[in-house]
């Protein structure tokens, strides 16, 4: 149980930009990009890392200020966190889309099967 804990503790640990690099590593492999998909691939990868570094800029500052700051502050500066995923979202979701318009049938049926896996394991 100690050794689940610890992998949980890492995982969660890991910053929104490693978790992207991660995960785009993944879909490019699984996904098999052809030459002719990189341009919308290369969109998408944009606009995840954006959205990621992003994401972990807010999140590091929250956490150099985190002993400073009060009740109210803490709810903030989440409020700050969030508003900037949905933003990073309305910039990866229209590249993904491009990136998925021109994908093969078969790569479509991975890409459907590897976010239907990434929500069952966050539901469980």
């Amino acid at each position: 149980m100690a050794i689940a804990q610890t992998a949980t503790t890492d995982k969660a640990a890991e910053k929104p930009v490693e978790k992207a690099e991660a995960r785009i590593k993944e879909m490019h492999a699984k996904l098999k990009i052809t030459p002719a998909q990189d341009p919308q691939w290369q969109d998408f990868v944009t606009a995840q890392r954006d959205s990621a570094e992003q994401m972990s800029q807010l999140i590091e500052q929250r956490d150099q200020s985190s002993s400073s700051m009060n009740a109210v502050d803490d709810f903030k500066n989440y409020e700050h966190i969030v508003e900037a995923h949905v933003d990073g979202l309305k910039k990866v979701v229209p590249a993904f889309e491009k990136l998925y318009d021109s994908l093969s049938d078969q790569q479509k049926k991975m890409a459907d099967s590897m976010f239907r896996g990434a929500a069952g394991r966050k539901a469980s």
